[in-house]
């Protein structure tokens, strides 16, 4: 999820569900963890209890949330799937996906159509969705296999690594709309909250890539610097994993060089952003350690008590119009 990452994406996802008590409708918070070894997500809530969602399987390599934080779909290595129900902590089902084993899950703004890409192939899959139930509705042949793909803010472009570059597509029809050119390979992309850059970092060598959406023009690249985890990115910048993997780094949205660099207490292993621009969860060793980024201080560090495969971060948003989703 580091939202969004397929293929060389990391293994798992943490679920943050940002939130405050109180009013109705108000965001809720967890913490998703997928350990290492059993079948089973670790819940993480914001006092700092844990509990658990029994998968009813082992081996889980994704996880991906609804825009709406309702449900979080579970993926594996062969073609099944698990879906959480997040406001339940509980599994709602498991199916298998006829089509082949999913990479990625990657849902429209409101949530009504859900795209899968497969493993190993270029084939994206396009879905109807409510209230986690798919009904296939085509296919899409985009970039190359194992690249993340990423939609813009209505939904309208899909967005995925080529052999050649960056390429824009119409969400509709597959149709390539433009090319950026860049050096070849997947790369993990994330949005700036106003949709203008788009962030990339390179999977196989950590090069990243700054894309103006607008002009579709190349804005800056910077070789080999980070680790291979999607960026969090912000409107004045991104942040990411130096490729020591002992420090978070600033890169600014108008310089496009490091601007803000903090020191980590030990190697991390995956990077996750809820999507605010406020804070950052990383797994730091068998730590998971929330960082707020104006002081770039760490607000607390949690041991689950076993070993976590990775983290990834969303919010849970009743009363938004995401009551299915």
């Amino acid at each position: 999820m580091s939202r969004g990452r397929a293929g060389a994406l990391p293994l798992l996802l943490l679920l943050l569900l940002l939130g405050a008590a109180g009013a109705s409708g108000a965001e809720k918070g967890w913490v998703y963890l997928l350990p290492e070894r059993g079948g089973e997500l670790l819940v993480l809530d914001d006092g700092g209890s844990v509990g658990t969602v029994r998968l009813g399987r082992e081996g889980a390599t994704g996880i991906f949330p609804t825009p709406g934080g309702k449900y979080v779909f579970v993926t594996f290595p062969d073609a099944e799937v698990a879906v959480v129900d997040a406001e339940a902590q509980a599994l709602d089902r498991r199916f298998g996906l006829e089509q082949g084993a999913p990479e990625q899950f990657l849902f429209s703004p409101s949530g009504d159509k859900a795209y899968v890409s497969l493993r190993g192939s270029s084939r994206v899959l396009v879905f109807s969705h409510q209230r986690s139930r798919l009904e296939l509705r085509g296919s899409l042949s985009l970039g190359i296999a194992g690249a993340p793909i990423t939609l813009n803010r209505r939904g309208t472009r899909l967005y995925r690594s080529s052999a050649d570059g960056l390429d824009f597509y119409l969400e509709t029809t597959g149709e390539t709309l433009r090319r950026v050119p860049l050096r070849g390979g997947a790369a993990s992309w994330s949005f700036s909250p106003d949709y203008r850059f788009l962030w990339g970092v390179s999977l196989a060598d950590g090069r990243l890539s700054v894309v103006d959406e607008r002009s579709a023009k190349l804005a800056a690249e910077v070789d080999g610097a980070f680790a291979p985890f999607e960026p969090a990115a912000t409107n004045d910048g991104a942040y990411l994993v130096a490729a020591s993997r002992d420090r978070l780094e600033k890169i600014g949205a108008r310089t496009f060089r490091p601007e803000t660099s903090i020191e980590l207490p030990g190697r991390a292993r995956d990077l996750a952003s809820p999507g605010t621009g406020d804070a950052v969860w990383l797994l730091v060793g068998e730590e998971i350690i929330e960082i707020d980024l104006g002081s770039g201080k760490e607000i607390r560090s949690v041991s689950p008590g076993v070993s976590i495969r990775d983290i990834a971060a969303v919010t849970l948003r009743p009363g938004e119009g995401y009551a299915c989703f």
